[in-house]
């Protein structure tokens, strides 16, 4: 009798039957476990824990510590709310963006499911804000300054979530505009003979942007474009120092 190949015996050969018992979760120890976490401010991993049991499996000790635990995770993306707003902080979006990661650990069948929800639209709106607000902020006249501000509020727009349907559709608008203005400032020093600045500005317009690809060929094109000669100056236009004679002089 010949031995068995060894195909035969690789994993691909013996499948694991789909009907293979899960190893059950102990309730009183993964409570204890979420405990820790809890007292621990480990927020996300006591939701994490907790979330392993489906709701009608939950014990009203459960419910309880799942209850105080989100309530946690939304406190604490409230206090990065707070915190963005500060001066200091200003144009963190990634606080938000860690907060409404926060709010989405809690799950249709968990307590505070809807408030998280609106949390997560509140703060997607937040981030809008703030790319609005530094789209429309001072750049003392300078044209790279305001171009950099386009620029980086369409980075902070483009963290709106796209799930959130409505602010998202906003901040698409926006980048749409933003991008369109930085190149109308570099197409604006472009006519002026300025090809240096223009091809600063129009590089500053990110990718994936409407209007990322006019910004690269006009860029090669006025870098093929030779420097504005400069007129040397005319000496017959020159004002003569001799000093002229007034009438009846000699």
């Amino acid at each position: 009798m010949q031995p068995p190949s060894p195909a035969a015996n690789s994993p691909a050969a013996n499948p694991i039957p789909t009907n293979a018992p899960i190893v059950a979760v102990d309730p009183v120890l993964l409570l204890q476990s979420a405990q820790a976490a809890f007292e621990a401010k480990q927020y996300e991993d006591a939701n994490r824990q907790l979330a392993q049991l489906a709701a009608d499996q939950r014990t009203p000790e459960h419910h309880q510590l799942l209850e105080q635990t989100n309530r946690e995770l939304l406190n604490k993306g409230k206090t990065m709310l707070i915190r963005t707003r500060n001066p200091v902080q200003e144009n963190q979006v990634s606080d938000l963006v860690e907060a409404i990661k926060m709010a989405r650990l809690i799950k249709p069948d968990q307590p505070l499911y809807q408030e998280a929800q609106q949390a997560i639209d509140r703060w997607s709106r937040v981030i809008l804000d703030m790319a609005q607000g530094r789209a429309a902020r001072s750049n003392e006249a300078s044209v790279i300054d305001a171009a950099n501000n386009y620029s980086m509020a369409i980075s902070a727009a483009r963290l709106v979530p796209s799930d959130q349907a409505k602010v998202h559709e906003q901040a698409q608008q926006a980048i749409t505009l933003w991008s369109q203005m930085i190149l109308d400032l570099a197409n604006t020093r472009a006519a002026n003979g300025e090809l240096d600045l223009a091809i600063q500005i129009g590089e500053l317009v990110p990718p994936n942007t409407p209007t990322y690809a006019p910004a690269q060929e006009a860029i090669a094109n006025w870098r093929n474009q030779p420097a504005p000669v400069v007129a040397a100056p005319n000496p017959d236009d020159a004002v003569s120092e001799e000093p002229v004679a007034e009438e009846g002089e000699y």
